[in-house]
Parts: C-alpha cells; sequence; structure tokens
C-alpha cells in the first residue's frame, strides 16, 4: 500500500489524446481522489460550434488505465473560454 504522497505505478496512468497534451491520472484509493492532469492547448481553438475556444480537452471520453474496484476509469474533459472572455484578450 502506497504511502499518502506516493502512487502505486498500477494506480497513474499516462496517454496521449488528439488536440491535447498528454493526460495523467492518478486514483488515490486511500484519499478516495482522481487527479486528471491535461496539457494546454495553445493557443486555444475554437469549439466544433465555433461558441467557445478550447483551451484543455481529452478530445471525447478515454479510456485509462487507473482503475476503481478492478475497473478501467474513463474521463472526458473540456475546459473552454467564454465568448465574452475571449473577447478580453
Amino acid at each position: 500500500m502506497p504511502k499518502d504522497d506516493e502512487q502505486s505505478p498500477a494506480d497513474t496512468a499516462s496517454h496521449q489524446f488528439d488536440g491535447a497534451g498528454p493526460i495523467s491520472t492518478t486514483y488515490d484509493e486511500k484519499k478516495g481522489t482522481l487527479t486528471i492532469v491535461l496539457g494546454m492547448i495553445k493557443p486555444a481553438r475554437p469549439s466544433g460550434s465555433g461558441k467557445t475556444l478550447v483551451c484543455v480537452s481529452t478530445g471525447g471520453a478515454k479510456t485509462t488505465s487507473a482503475k476503481l474496484e478492478g475497473m478501467p476509469i474513463t474521463v472526458n474533459v473540456t475546459a473552454y473560454i467564454k465568448p465574452a472572455e475571449a473577447g478580453k484578450r
């Protein structure tokens, strides 16, 4: 069992997804947390609809090698800039 500040290799996953930097997921069973780290998209790109600027994305639902109760965890993350904020740059 890992210490508080350590993760076992089986609990950490790293992948490269389309349109984003690498993603890593870490499940900490003791704390009951899933940490997701994604690379920023620079410069932010227009969303499919063109209504927002996407700055982080997994590019859809992606299954990681991180597991909960023996089953792989799937993540889907999109972070974006609203049009009002985009106009301020």
